[in-house]
């Protein structure tokens, strides 16, 4: 009786740690999903900017327990949850020589070191030939990914010109419109330069976004009239008084400083005096110490004037500096309630810019819903074709099938649970390899029961039987299971994706097969025999 105690309590212990790696994937594609849709639903739903901005730390912080339950859980492949398939190209068509010959693996490190810090589990990138780049994502938000990803993420610090001199270039720009305006009926039909240019909360100049692409075209066209160290550029589309606006900036060509002057980037609330910022999002910068020097000496002798952080040629926030900052920080303002964008801006800026473009040449997505469409038909499967070997096993062997669908459940049970414990990535091949692992468990039981019919017609005691039909076929079930792990440890070593997930799933199903049907169920005879005056063993 002892033994069997032993034995129980080793089972109980094994239900508890196949429990406790469950858990995390029980929270990651249970409740946080339905914590996470509750947020967005009262975000969009929010009445006030106060309200908005607690329900977007509300989601930055699920998004970062996300994050940090997703380490712990069973991933799921692309064909499962969904998700993108892309190559990408990398357009070397403006760099020199030099800077040409590594681009390709400059890129990818770079696109590595974002998808890191975006949260995305099993991914797959690799060099696809010399400028190429493939990248898998499960389970991201398609475009955003592609956003990210695709961004070059040039960060510049440039000077911003006053005011009054915007105003008299652009002055000059619209007396040069005015005086060819005669001899071209499309510009009459256009109207005047300053026309289009409105005032964007008392400091800025902007056109709204419908004549964006009208005014562009119109500056430039005028390109020479603007001074050789000077440029035009606009901010992101923004809501203003009701309406899309772009803002105007005119800014130094030569940068102060440049991204890879940045050692930190942090997304956190706005927490300033500004009014226009209230309720909003930042990203907070850490220069790096050998630049903090000269960003205190721009701004030193730069104050009274604005300094533009630029991102990709858009203008994110243009700050006036008000002194000398002698501790290499700096921000940039989003605007934008939602964390998302703050978030995806701080990765781009600490996983660097890309050394040149990168252009989409192929896409290929897996939408959620064919991704769960093809999770619950694949348990589906599993649960009935379960169910029909349940009722087989009852048929054929009576109470004694019970035994072995008790193995059965716990062989599927702990098979998962030791998935998610080593952090793998379920696929549909996985899927096949769990329903593999079913019909060898039953193989398994069919040979000890039939061992144990055996026994019992040459007379022996119920224990006895019992004892005899596991140790006889234990050789045999040892042999099969090993000779098929064997057999497929080569599809694990040189296969990739859904082949090496259904090795991996098939090679710990036959080990835990192992564990459930030569140990389990004999424990669950053991006590059987030990709490009950079993007479005779019903076994078919």
């Amino acid at each position: 009786m002892r033994q069997v105690r032993i034995k129980i309590v080793i089972i109980i212990v094994a239900v508890i740690l196949g429990l406790y790696s469950l858990y995390p994937t029980y929270q990651l594609y249970k409740q946080i999903p339905a914590k996470e849709e509750g947020l967005k639903k009262r975000l969009s739903q929010a009445l006030t900017k106060d309200d908005s901005l607690r329900i977007g730390i509300e989601l930055a912080e699920s998004d970062h327990e996300k994050v940090k339950i997703h380490k712990k859980a069973l991933h799921l492949g692309l064909d499962l949850v969904g998700g993108m398939h892309l190559t990408l190209e990398v357009d070397k068509t403006k760099l020199s020589k030099e800077e040409a010959r590594d681009a390709g693996d400059r890129a990818l490190e770079v696109i590595r070191n974002r998808i890191d810090q975006f949260g995305v589990f099993e991914p797959i990138i690799q060099k696809s030939g010399q400028d190429r780049v493939l990248i898998q994502l499960p389970g991201v938000d398609r475009q955003r990914a592609k956003t990210l990803i695709g961004q070059t993420a040039l960060l510049e610090f440039r000077l911003v010109q006053e005011e009054r001199q915007t105003y008299d270039l652009l002055k000059r720009i619209d007396d040069h419109y005015r005086r060819v305006a005669n001899e071209d009926t499309m510009l009459k039909e256009q109207g005047q330069f300053l026309d289009y240019i409105i005032t964007v909360q008392k400091i800025d100049y902007g056109v709204e976004e419908t004549d964006y692409p009208a005014f562009q075209k119109m500056l430039a066209g005028a390109d020479t009239l603007v001074p050789p160290d000077y440029e035009f550029l606009f901010g992101p589309a923004e809501s203003f008084e009701g309406r899309t606006v772009r803002r105007l900036y005119l800014v130094k060509k030569e940068a102060e400083l440049t991204g890879s002057s940045i050692s930190d980037a942090n997304p956190s609330p706005y927490s300033g005096n500004d009014p226009n910022l209230a309720s909003t999002w930042i990203v907070s910068l850490k220069l790096a110490r050998k630049d903090a020097a000269k960003f205190a000496s721009v701004t030193g002798r730069n104050v009274g004037k604005r300094l533009a952080i630029i991102l990709d040629r858009i203008v994110r926030s243009a700050p006036v500096v008000r002194e000398r900052i002698p501790g290499g920080e700096a921000m940039i303002t989003t605007g934008d309630v939602n964390p998302d964008k703050a978030k995806d801006l701080t990765i781009l800026l600490r996983s660097g810019s890309l050394p040149a473009p990168v252009m989409v040449v192929e896409e290929r997505s897996v939408g959620p819903s064919l991704g769960h469409d093809s999770i619950r038909k694949g348990v589906q499967a599993s649960i009935l074709g379960s169910v029909i070997v349940f009722i087989i096993m009852i048929m054929v062997y009576s109470l004694s099938g019970i035994v072995a669908d008790i193995g059965l459940f716990f062989n599927i049970f702990f098979l998962v649970a030791v998935l998610a414990g080593i952090r793998a990535t379920l696929t549909l091949g996985g899927l096949a390899g769990i329903a593999l692992t079913i019909g060898m468990s039953v193989d398994a039981n069919v040979l000890i029961f039939e061992r144990i019919r055996e026994e019992l017609r040459w007379n022996k005691t119920i224990r006895a039987a019992i004892e005899n039909g596991y140790k006889r076929a234990f050789v045999t079930i040892m042999d099969s299971n090993i000779t098929t792990i064997v057999a497929v440890i080569p599809l694990y070593i040189w296969g990739s994706g859904s082949i090496k997930g259904f090795a991996t799933t098939l090679i710990i199903g036959l080990i835990i097969n192992i564990f459930t049907a030569v140990y389990l169920t004999r424990a669950v005879y053991d006590f059987a025999l030990a709490q009950f005056d079993i007479k005779k063993l019903r076994i078919g």
